[in-house]
């Protein structure tokens, strides 16, 4: 719950220093809508990974983990990639998204 606030708090700093306030609630159901994908989505990949590595296995106990903990590694050092690439852009064309929204 902490971290969807903080998640909330972040995307309007962001949302605000870069759009119209007309389109800022579409800009937060298009993010939640992907989130909400996202929620739907993973348990639903690391149980195919789940099937696909524990071939045979009944006991729940007995699951090996390491495949889909190896995918979700994966999918975080995708985003670090996409996260340092946007900061790179954002330096080269001085979209302002490490700057304040309100300057004094």
């Amino acid at each position: 719950m902490l971290l969807s606030h903080l998640y909330q708090h972040h995307c309007g700093q962001v949302f605000q220093s870069l759009l119209d306030a007309k389109i800022i609630g579409s800009a937060y159901a298009l993010i939640f809508w992907i989130q909400n994908i996202g929620l739907w989505l993973f348990p639903l990949l690391i149980g195919k990974v789940l099937d696909k590595t524990n071939v045979g296995v009944t006991d729940p106990t007995q699951l090996n983990y390491t495949a889909p903990l190896i995918m979700l590694a994966g999918l975080g050092v995708i985003a670090l990639v996409i996260g340092l690439t946007l900061k790179v852009v954002d330096k080269k064309r001085n979209l302002g998204l490490e700057e304040p929204n309100i300057k004094a």
